[in-house]
């Protein structure tokens, strides 16, 4: 998913081919599992008001602990279509360009290994530009490898496609 990086680059990156894309499925299941953070609560606050009197209590103080995913919940759903949102529009007004890998270096990414790449991005319509990325590691990223990769101008931001 494409963004805007806050390293001080003039563009940001997030990758289909090294980090994952969004794709429909997945999408469905952040969905699925926000309306569920979100209902939880609201429900189980519902059903102790019609249950008895003697099981009321633990169901308030369920219900209520269950209203704390509702903000998270909201947040994951606005996080996913924003993501969304900018991947369509990468695809539809992104430029094709090269990433050449210029520097790699292995780091930690929580618990699996990662490397840091410098990438030289460059193509038609928009100035070469570089960034400093921290993907999981594969094996053909490697100094000098090239990438192909898409470029929105106008919104400063950039994915590898591959």
């Amino acid at each position: 998913m494409p963004y805007e990086a806050g390293s001080g680059n003039v563009y940001g990156l997030s990758t289909t081919r090294l980090r994952g894309r969004t794709g429909p499925v997945w999408a469905g299941s952040l969905y699925l599992c926000c309306l569920l953070m979100i209902a939880a609560g609201p429900v189980v606050l519902g059903a102790a008001v019609v249950a008895p009197d003697s099981e009321r209590v633990p169901d308030v103080v369920t219900g209520a602990v269950l209203l704390l995913l509702l903000p998270a919940g909201l947040l994951l759903w606005a996080a996913t279509a924003r993501g969304r949102r900018r991947e369509r529009r990468l695809d539809r007004v992104g430029v094709p360009a090269t990433a050449e890998i210029l520097a790699s270096q292995t780091v930690d990414i929580g618990e699996q290994d990662g490397v840091r790449l410098t990438l030289r991005v460059t193509g038609d319509g928009f100035g070469a530009f570089e960034s400093v990325v921290e993907v999981s590691a594969e094996d053909d990223l490697t100094v000098g490898a090239l990438l192909p990769a898409l470029v929105d101008v106008e919104r400063k931001v950039f994915a590898i496609r591959g």
